[in-house]
């Protein structure tokens, strides 16, 4: 797996992400949202993730999905999930999160 950062986080490509939750299997959907479904994965190197898969994107949401990236790249708290990284292939907007077994993604 190539490792790209930008900003202290990891920038993904939508293969990675694809292959680290089966395909976005149904049986890995942990949660919903306005932003659009949660998936937990594993990354090659064996790191458990979650995957905010963002619904087809408008522009303004584009907006939106760069501040997200860009505050959380920026937070380190004990009461957030750390960001591991983002995906921005084609129209494809998704968010990498540390997973948390037996939690939320709040």
């Amino acid at each position: 797996m190539q490792v790209v950062t930008e900003k202290g986080v990891q920038v993904f490509n939508f293969k990675q992400l694809h292959a680290a939750t089966g395909g976005f299997s149904k049986a890995n959907v942990i949660g919903h949202g306005g932003f659009g479904s949660i998936y937990r994965g594993v990354l090659p190197d064996g790191r458990k993730i979650a995957v905010k898969l963002m619904d087809r994107a408008r522009k303004q949401e584009e907006e939106e999905f760069k501040m997200e990236v860009e505050l959380l790249s920026r937070l380190l708290s004990p009461y957030l999930l750390a960001l591991l990284g983002y995906c921005t292939d084609n129209d494809h907007k998704l968010l990498v999160y540390k997973y948390m077994s037996n939690g939320g993604l709040q």
